[in-house]
């Protein structure tokens, strides 16, 4: 499971911020679980307003974690 965690976070580490950084260096991944083959992550952003205007962002997260094996 540790890999996997470990891959995941790489995927998201590829995620770049407006304004820099990425999802896991500006600290904004919260409750990442793996159960199952399941993934669980919350993406925490400052504000309802910056939420909203991350949603791209969750989407590819989404995507980019969908797309490793197991």
């Amino acid at each position: 499971m540790a890999d996997i965690r470990a891959a995941i976070e790489a995927e998201l580490e590829r995620l770049e911020l407006p304004g820099g950084g990425n999802l896991v260096s500006r600290d904004m991944v919260r409750a990442l679980s793996v159960e199952g083959g399941v993934a669980r992550f919350v993406i925490e952003a400052p504000s309802p307003e910056e939420a909203r205007a991350m949603e791209p962002l969750r989407a590819a997260a989404e995507r980019a974690v969908r797309a490793l094996p197991g």
